[in-house]
């Protein structure tokens, strides 16, 4: 619908830009909001914040604003990005060398990598950075049999 998602602390809200309406709002979430990610292929909205326990992601129905899943990792996360190739969000686990693999309001694996992942980005395959010897590296993933 060409709409805008904002997240502001614990607020989450979605603009209509034509008509700089707030369409909804919600102001329940329990941490502050690190990231958004728009997953295309299941309409869903994910909202990410890191707690003192690990990083906890609300999926929300970007129609109404309804929360549809919470999904709460054990780890804190840098980063998180969704593939169109493959219909799946991703998400980095810097202190456990792994990408953990989301469906929709699920995590269905974890992939182990021989790297700390520190940013994600999707082009034909998954971008993984990582910060070694005081530069910065990157690795091309490929979501499709899970290899570097």
């Amino acid at each position: 619908n060409g709409y805008l998602f904002v997240a502001n602390n614990r607020v989450l809200a979605e603009i209509d830009p034509y008509n700089d309406q707030v369409v909804w709002k919600d102001h329940s979430l329990n941490g502050n909001i690190s990231d958004l990610i728009y997953d295309t292929a299941k309409n869903l909205l994910y909202a990410i914040y890191n707690t003192t326990n690990g990083s906890e992601i609300v999926v929300a129905d970007p129609e109404n604003g309804n929360i549809v899943g919470e999904i709460n990792l054990d780890f804190t996360t840098p980063s998180v990005c969704f593939s169109p190739i493959t219909g799946l969000v991703y998400v980095a686990n810097t202190y456990n060398e792994s990408i953990t693999v989301i469906n929709g309001t699920r995590v269905v694996s974890s992939i182990k990598i021989p790297l700390n992942p520190t940013a994600l980005a999707v082009a034909n395959n998954l971008v993984v950075h990582r910060w070694r010897d005081n530069y910065q590296e990157r690795l091309l993933f490929k979501p499709q049999n899970h290899s570097l």
